[in-house]
């Protein structure tokens, strides 16, 4: 029955991943499920071939080790455009058009294709039995029974079609199960459709679109924003760092997920390495392994920061849930032994945490670039008039080194737990690591001696690289990183890092030459004008000290383009074989017809 289940999942999450495009079918052959007529597929994996079966794969006949099929190091990645309009023409009769055979051909479909909708062949297949390779008489239940159920309840059908839509990560096939969600009034808050976009993002190939569109269909419902377990959206992001890029367990962001071998949602990587129905996953899937090896992880990278940063600044502008206003964090929760408090962490007491164990069980080469990156973005859009507020913390508890006979807890500040994490903890890291941190504490530090100057007047100390964004209205005038020109230097900085530079090769550095971390650290330290390359040879157009281009936050939800932030071309990111082009105009457009 397992095998059956698995079997339609992977079904339903390849017709939503490949709906427009590829095959116009999948069933149990192109699923690779059925070959020379056996019950099992053979799946060539290089010189191995094995039999794949499902996530609980015997132990005892293992397929080829995981380290046989291992995925690239290397990350794919995305760019936003914006097309323009043009004025269409006639086009010519279309030339015939044969069904491919698996999802190498990327044609987009004829129109006729589109019909039967995406949710009526869930129903379909599950009267059909096309997708699997398992006998329908050696199934504990009647297949055609679940199948005739399903075209009974259209309601949960359209909600299942709308979580296979999200998983596979398909903006417009998102856009067109939404619009009929929404004019049928369905509920859709049992699915938690942001954590569930935010458990799966891919920044290789849709980025943040997915998580546009839920917005624009959620809007401020506090409601959808903190799921059954507590976890808010951002949580879940917190969550989706961690899974793609370090070693830990479940357990140690939630003890109520201590029983759980591995997180949802890692059969997709973040930055397009692996997905559910790629070779090297279904190779370890038939090995009897469904937790991804820690050797296939690599460090929070430039693709998956990205993603991450554009879906913050997506939640703060809907104001989903608060977003950072008094909305406590559901991850790392204790209970004093001794007195019984309830120990909540704030957003970003949460971010130093998940930075520490970023530092602390992450990958080789792991300097934290990611995540101060992600602190920066936090403080841009709210953090920075909460960067002060305090929550009682015992650091052992969280370590597991509490012996319940007195309370171990204090009220510390995100500065505070980061100071103390790296007096107790961090001091003891690798070189690289280790600088990330003190770059991380001293933006913290920096952010929290501005907070109560937010409104002060700022001069600019580089008139040729400062301009006003216009955006401070909505701040009553303050700037919001308050008095700090430092940060806005950083934060523009980083955002062109983002935008312009990929690692390419094994042998190259996880960071441009452009954007210096040590020479970062030094001026921090010696609070002198921030000297990187990016700002010292004027290689940005002019932006705001709140780390704003001119009228960049104008153009999208999400940040700025490429082009609104380079002064000059100097990306590597023209690799066409790694490279989605991402037009904003189908998410916009989607958006009109939704709403």
């Amino acid at each position: 029955m397992s095998n059956w289940l698995y079997q339609f999942w992977l079904f339903s999450f390849n017709t939503a991943k490949h709906w427009g495009e590829g095959p116009r079918y999948w069933k149990a052959q192109n699923l690779g499920l059925i070959q020379n007529d056996e019950q099992y597929s053979v799946l060539s994996t290089g010189q191995h071939k094995m039999v794949i079966t499902s996530p609980s794969a015997s132990l005892e006949q293992p397929g080829p080790s995981a380290e046989n099929v291992c995925p690239s190091q290397l990350c794919r990645w995305s760019i936003h455009i914006s097309q323009e309009n043009y004025e269409t023409i006639p086009s010519p009769p279309p030339e015939p058009f044969d069904e491919p055979k698996t999802s190498s051909s990327m044609r987009p479909w004829p129109e006729t294709w589109h019909h039967p909708p995406f949710e009526e062949r869930l129903r379909d297949n599950l009267m059909h039995h096309d997708f699997s390779s398992i006998n329908r008489e050696n199934l504990p239940l009647a297949v055609g029974v679940v199948g005739e159920a399903a075209e009974r309840s259209q309601d949960q059908l359209l909600i299942e079609a709308l979580g296979f839509s999200i998983m596979g990560r398909n903006p417009s096939l998102v856009a067109n199960i939404l619009r009929k969600a929404i004019d049928a009034e369905l509920d859709l808050e049992a699915l938690y459709p942001l954590h569930l976009a935010t458990t799966y993002l891919d920044g290789s190939k849709s980025c943040c679109q997915v998580l546009h569109l839920i917005g624009m269909a959620v809007g401020d419902d506090r409601k959808s924003y903190i799921n059954e377990l507590g976890h808010t959206v951002l949580d879940n992001i917190m969550i989706t760092i961690l899974k793609n890029h370090s070693s830990i367990k479940p357990g140690i962001v939630d003890d109520a997920l201590r029983g759980e071998l591995h997180f949802s949602g890692e059969q997709a990587s973040i930055c397009g390495r692996w997905d559910a129905d790629s070779d090297c996953y279904r190779a370890l899937l038939a090995s009897g392994i469904s937790t991804i090896p820690f050797a296939w992880k690599h460090k929070f990278c430039h693709t998956s920061i990205q993603v991450v940063c554009h879906c913050i600044e997506l939640l703060a502008s809907y104001a989903i849930g608060g977003f950072l206003e008094s909305t406590p964090s559901g991850l790392f929760l204790k209970h004093c032994p001794c007195c019984g408090m309830k120990l909540q962490l704030l957003p970003l007491h949460t971010l130093v945490l998940t930075a520490f164990y970023l530092g602390n069980d992450g990958c080789e080469d792991e300097d934290l670039f990611g995540v101060i990156c992600c602190l920066l973005c936090l403080l841009r859009n709210g953090g920075h008039d909460h960067v002060s507020d305090a929550a009682e913390i015992s650091l052992s508890l969280l370590f597991g080194e509490d012996d319940g006979n007195t309370c171990t807890h204090n009220s510390l500040s995100p500065a505070e737990l980061a100071e103390t994490l790296w007096q107790t903890k961090v001091s003891y890291w690798s070189t690289t690591a280790a600088m990330g941190w003190q770059i991380l504490l001293h933006i913290i530090r920096e952010a929290e001696e501005g907070s109560g100057n937010q409104h002060g007047l700022l001069e600019p100390s580089s008139p040729d690289n400062l301009t006003d964004c216009g955006f401070h209205e909505y701040f009553d005038g303050g700037y919001v990183f308050g008095a700090n020109e430092r940060l806005g230097h950083i934060w523009a900085a980083a955002q062109t890092e983002l935008l312009t530079y990929r690692r390419r090769s094994e042998d190259e550095s996880w960071t441009s030459e452009n954007f210096d971390m040590e020479a970062l650290l030094q001026s921090l330290e010696t609070k002198t004008a921030v000297s990187i390359p990016l700002i010292q040879k004027s290689m940005m157009r002019r932006y705001c000290p709140c780390g704003l281009f001119k009228d960049g936050w104008v153009e999208c939800s999400y940040g700025v383009r490429r082009e609104g932030a380079a002064a000059y071309y100097f990306s590597n990111l023209d690799d066409w074989a790694r490279t989605s082009m991402l037009d904003d105009n189908v998410v916009a457009e989607s958006n009109c017809e939704c709403y």
